[in-house]
């Protein structure tokens, strides 16, 4: 066996250990999928060094492994703090689009391989950022030790930095974390604290409004204010804001309002969805979480069969993604679908045992509060 085909084993077996795929590994190097099966077979392309620091990069391999010096030059350290920031950018496109990127440990192997670099600005802005990441899968797996665990991580680094934007970008997370355990209280205390200097971009200072009206809303307090500020705001910030990686979009800034409403009973729900509902399809996420907005909207509306319909659509997005936060807001929704008229149909029935069976699936345990809501 030649050299790079040994490479290519041991980027193989890697791989395998993260559960990448072939083609999550070619997307990431931007290359294709049958050129990374050759380069695990006949370490076709490993002759580049370039290519084998984005490999370490991306399978947070030593760079020993592949034959490189753990000792880099400074100009190998800049190239691969761009390969991080590269392989950054398509991990957090993957959780958008519903993926989780090798999950809690993916992310906590990307880390350690990171803090093995020497550490600058750079290498600590990109550490800060895997931490809020990790925080988003964390919080899509229900995993609130992880999710300490990356937020804690986050906040220290950022500490340091002194940087509101991503000081900002990571409250709005936390946040979101305890607004998703129903802990609106917490919540709310967490992202008051977020600082507004006017150097902050349109889409996180939207995101922070946004966020606060949601958390309002689910303490049954007055949220327009903050509503309104945050959907002007929106409706002026575009991809170029997103420097707090938020995919700050329109129709996200009313999913954010319509749920809000949700909370409310609010008859404005219907034009925050008829806005929202035009979500880009890449992101599986969102539209998962739309559905179940939808159904809340048609149980408000007395239109049980819809309601149903839309749960099931969301139940068979948030199952293909994992999403436990949307699996307990459907088990909400379909708790209150079952004290209608309409739950002694056996089509509701029959809704309900498939969502108990999801929730036993992921050894899911709802959280307290979750059949408090209207």
């Amino acid at each position: 066996m030649g050299r790079y085909e040994e490479l290519g084993r041991i980027i193989k077996k890697r791989r395998l250990e993260l559960k990448y795929t072939q083609g999550e590994v070619a997307h990431m190097l931007g290359v294709s999928r049958p050129y990374v099966a050759r380069m695990e077979t006949e370490g076709y392309g490993l002759d580049s060094v370039y290519t084998r620091r984005q490999l370490i990069t991306i399978l947070g391999l030593s760079p020993v492994l592949l034959g490189l010096a753990p000792d880099d030059k400074p100009t190998a350290r800049y190239i691969d703090v761009e390969v991080a920031r590269h392989t950054l950018h398509v991990h957090r496109e993957a959780y958008f689009s519903g993926g989780n990127v090798g999950g809690v440990e993916g992310v906590r192997l990307m880390i350690g391989h990171l803090q093995e670099f020497q550490q600058n600005k750079e290498i600590q802005e990109v550490l800060a950022q895997y931490g809020m990441l990790g925080l988003d899968i964390a919080r899509e797996a229900y995993d609130w030790q992880a999710i300490r665990e990356f937020s804690d991580l986050s906040l220290t680094i950022i500490k340091d930095l002194h940087n509101p934007l991503l000081e900002a970008t990571c409250r709005i997370r936390l946040a979101d974390a305890y607004y998703e355990h129903y802990k609106f209280q917490e919540a709310n205390q967490i992202i008051s604290q977020v600082k507004l200097p006017d150097t902050l971009p349109r889409a996180a200072l939207s995101s922070v409004y946004l966020c606060i009206a949601r958390t309002a809303a689910a303490e049954k307090k007055n949220y327009w204010n903050a509503l309104d500020k945050g959907l002007t705001i929106a409706r002026k910030a575009n991809d170029k804001d997103d420097t707090g990686w938020i995919k700050p979009t329109v129709e996200f800034a009313h999913l954010q309002a319509a749920q809000a409403h949700a909370h409310a009973r609010d008859p404005e729900l219907h034009d925050a969805l008829d806005i929202a509902m035009h979500t880009d399809a890449r992101y599986t996420r969102r539209l998962a979480i739309l559905d179940t907005l939808a159904a809340r909207a048609a149980l408000l509306d007395k239109q049980p069969e819809l309601a149903a319909g839309a749960l099931e659509a969301a139940l068979q997005k948030a199952v293909s993604i994992r999403s436990m936060p949307t699996l307990v807001f459907i088990a909400e929704i379909v708790h209150a679908l079952s004290l209608t008229s309409y739950g002694r149909t056996i089509e509701a029935k029959k809704l309900k045992l498939q969502c108990d069976a999801a929730l036993e699936q992921f050894h899911l345990t709802l959280p307290a509060g979750v059949f408090k809501q209207p």
